[in-house]
């Protein structure tokens, strides 16, 4: 019996440059999402991968980014789809994975950036253990990041 799910990179959907009182916008100048690669569904061991948001800032504005929840409408447990079946995953400020990255509500935390130019932020993504549920296919979410002044 086959026991290994292939997962597949979710998907950073772009944002819009927003502008601030003072003139300052952000612009999203690359993303890589977190290619979690194949899920073994019997694995006691998560699946760990990092990514990132690259951006670059005109003007003064210190950017707070946001990351969307994605198509399961919560930060407390993300979903990647393939067809029907969800895979339970989530996005991370830091390594230890501990800082789930949102809006901040429901105790998610965000991206407090410096004012200045080019950035690159790294994303960590976990998918959790024993998801014996999930079906054979390439897994995929989308989010969107968004900066506010």
């Amino acid at each position: 019996m086959n026991h290994l799910r292939t997962v597949a990179a979710m998907a950073l959907a772009w944002a819009a440059a927003i502008a601030s009182a003072d003139s300052s916008t952000c612009t999203i100048t690359g993303t890589a999402g977190p290619i979690f690669g194949t899920y073994d569904v019997l694995s006691s061991l998560p699946v760990d991968a990092a990514g990132s948001i690259n951006y670059s800032c005109t003007g003064s504005a210190k950017p707070e980014v946001m990351l969307s929840a994605g198509i399961s409408g919560s930060f407390a447990t993300r979903t990647m789809a393939s067809g029907s079946s969800r895979l339970r995953y989530n996005l991370y400020l830091n390594a230890g994975r501990t800082q789930v990255w949102g809006d901040g509500s429901g105790g998610t935390s965000t991206y407090q950036g410096p004012s200045g130019s080019q950035r690159s932020v790294p994303v960590f993504g976990r998918v959790p253990a024993l998801q014996a549920d999930v079906g054979t296919g390439e897994y995929a979410d989308t989010i969107v990041v968004t900066f506010a002044f």
